[in-house]
């Protein structure tokens, strides 16, 4: 899978793919684009092109995560939306990539949603 990923991860993303997590991420990555890769595809342009809503009118609270060390993500996409966006919280969190952000940071992140939903 690091090898896979290429260029995409940096040091906190390697360290964390590896053994059981690395094969369940391939299959996980092989099921997600079993039939086509155009939703990867998608999720990149989200970068260049409008989203077909302003996010001036966001009235929802929305927290942003990013690692600096995401490969994926460039840091100046979390730093526009969270300056776009009234009232969002980016978390620049440190010492973390794309994935191992998401891995560490699971439970806070999914009792953050949880708190929205209520």
């Amino acid at each position: 899978m690091r090898e896979a990923f290429g260029g995409l991860i940096g040091n906190a993303d390697k360290a964390i793919i590896d053994g059981e997590y690395a094969d369940q991420l391939a299959s996980v990555m092989r099921s997600a684009m079993a039939v086509s890769f155009d939703g990867w595809i998608d999720d990149d342009l989200a970068f260049v092109k409008q989203w077909g809503f302003d996010l001036a009118a966001i009235t929802k609270p929305v927290y942003i995560w990013q690692g600096d060390d995401d490969f994926m993500v460039p840091h100046a996409h979390s730093k526009w939306l969270a300056a776009h966006i009234p009232g969002s919280v980016l978390k620049f969190v440190p010492g973390h990539g794309h994935i191992s952000l998401i891995e560490t940071y699971r439970s806070e992140i999914l009792d953050q949603a949880q708190q929205l939903l209520k």
